[in-house]
């Protein structure tokens, strides 16, 4: 089915500011207010949220005007066309609101993505079925599996996954270091859990 990735889609845009060489994780983004026309866009209330913040920091909080403004910089169809070659395969609208995951993708496709992270930078297409077999055993072959092909260097895909590790060690998942092992990803729940 398809549902609104939130947040989590958040990483695609960063990746792509990344792996354009348009920010490092020491990147100071400002957290000002941006006005969409129909709706400002406001960082997490703090006392701090008009002082410049570290990409890293911005990501692991999950502050939104920084992700638009990355979405600006880097510009929309570059970001769908990264996403694309993650194997996001759902229509995404180029709007401002691409970057906070308004756009519907199918469960499946992000979770190949963010593995695509996890596996140096190379896609893999989902395979569901990796075996059929009748009922006297035999097993009746598949067709080939497309071969995996790399989509960022190992380096960009170790700065990424750097960047979402903190996101569980100091910033919206942190409830998640209680597993008690190596962890990166990122939040997306809003609007109460409910779409």
């Amino acid at each position: 089915a398809l549902r609104q990735p939130g947040s989590t889609f958040k990483a695609f845009v960063y990746a792509e500011a990344l792996r354009t060489r348009a920010v490092t994780p020491a990147t100071l983004m400002s957290q000002e207010p941006i006005d969409l026309g129909t709706v400002v866009l406001r960082a997490p209330d703090s006392e701090d949220s008009l002082s410049p913040v570290r990409l890293r920091m911005a990501l692991a909080r999950s502050i939104n005007p920084v992700a638009v403004s990355l979405l600006q910089r880097v510009g929309e169809q570059q970001v769908i066309a990264f996403a694309r070659s993650l194997g996001i395969t759902s229509d995404l609208e180029a709007n401002p609101s691409l970057a906070l995951g308004a756009s519907e993708v199918r469960l499946v496709e992000l979770v190949n993505a963010y593995a695509t992270f996890a596996a140096g930078g190379r896609f893999a297409e989902t395979r569901l079925v990796s075996r059929i077999t009748t009922a006297d055993g035999t097993e009746i072959p598949l067709p080939p599996a497309t071969a995996p092909r790399q989509v960022m260097s190992p380096a960009e895909a170790f700065l990424i996954t750097s960047l979402l590790e903190s996101v569980v060690q100091e910033g919206t998942a942190v409830s998640a270091r209680s597993l008690g092992r190596p962890l990166a990803g990122k939040t997306g729940t809003s609007n109460d859990a409910r779409d």
